[in-house]
């Protein structure tokens, strides 16, 4: 596994050059006096992988800036029951023992975590829109690893384990920002637990220059300004261009339904590009990195 260092490297390039206001807001590396507060505070180590994190960068000003969550959050905000809301919430008995859904409902895998609502060493470092915490587990089942990332949904409990380290969590995201993978809204995680090779074909065909690539680079600059609608054109444009690769039009799909989604839905004749999409995924191989996401997106349209 790569080091945080060099995760960040690669994802500060990369925001650079495709959203240089989210880079901008990034706050600079935390203070080893803000550390030790924090772990006095919370009573135990926090994970190297993640202090490693929070020196380079300690959360940002913008929204947005790791794996589409809306907020991530400086160190000393980093909470779990020592502090804040869910000090107070631990103490309401009822609150506290309600069961996870992960527990109550037969149907779902069993997670690698204490079998409780929240535990207060579950701390949230990041949040999307008051729906989700992402939270760091400093206190995790005998079959979990200290540090994993755990989504946390505020009506159901924990509702799963996302990567199994911080360190993990930014080689990924590094490699979807590469990918062509991230629009600036929330990332579908499935979208980069794929075959290793297969992602890699994915981040050739993103950096493969092309006649269309300009309108697609532009696209996706759009969605990460927070411009679904110019975005959306603008991928719908690639898809119209007689010059457009293959790769080219896949990504551009991809880049449509993926903001879409997030954004605007859908309406009769995005389903009808749904199908060309489908009709054109017929000439390249059953290996190839675009059948995975054609899966993964079709679900959410239809």
């Amino acid at each position: 596994m790569e080091s945080v260092d060099h995760a960040w490297q690669r994802i500060e390039t990369w925001l650079k050059v495709f959203a240089p206001h989210v880079w901008e807001g990034l706050n600079p590396g935390v203070s080893q006096q803000d550390i030790e507060q924090k772990e006095a505070d919370i009573g135990v180590q926090l994970p190297e992988d993640f202090l490693a994190c929070y020196r380079v960068h300690n959360g940002s000003r913008s929204r947005r800036v790791l794996l589409g969550f809306s907020d991530w959050y400086p160190l000393l905000d980093v909470v779990g029951g020592e502090a804040g809301v869910y000090q107070d919430l631990l103490q309401d008995e009822e609150w506290a023992n309600a069961t996870p859904g992960w527990i109550s409902d037969p149907t779902r895998q069993p997670l690698p975590v204490q079998p409780v609502w929240r535990h207060p060493l579950w701390l949230t470092f990041a949040e999307e829109s008051s729906s989700y915490d992402y939270c760091i587990d400093l206190a995790p089942a005998p079959d979990g690893h200290i540090g994993q990332i755990l989504s946390w949904d505020h009506e159901d409990g924990p509702a799963e384990i996302l990567f199994p380290s911080f360190e993990v969590l930014l080689s990924s995201y590094a490699d979807g920002l590469e990918a062509g993978l991230c629009l600036g809204q929330p990332l579908n995680l499935e979208m980069i637990r794929r075959p290793l090779a297969s992602l890699q074909e994915r981040t050739e065909a993103f950096q493969r220059p092309s006649t269309s690539k300009p309108m697609l680079v532009h696209a996706l600059r759009l969605a990460w300004q927070d411009d679904p609608y110019t975005s959306l054109q603008a991928f719908r444009e690639v898809l119209q261009m007689s010059e457009a690769t293959l790769e080219d039009r896949f990504q551009a799909y991809y880049g449509f339904f993926s903001l879409a989604a997030l954004t605007t839905g859908f309406d009769n004749e995005d389903r009808r590009l749904l199908l060309q999409w489908g009709a054109e995924m017929h000439s390249v191989s059953e290996t190839h990195w675009s059948h995975q996401e054609l899966a993964i997106i079709t679900p959410s349209v239809l």
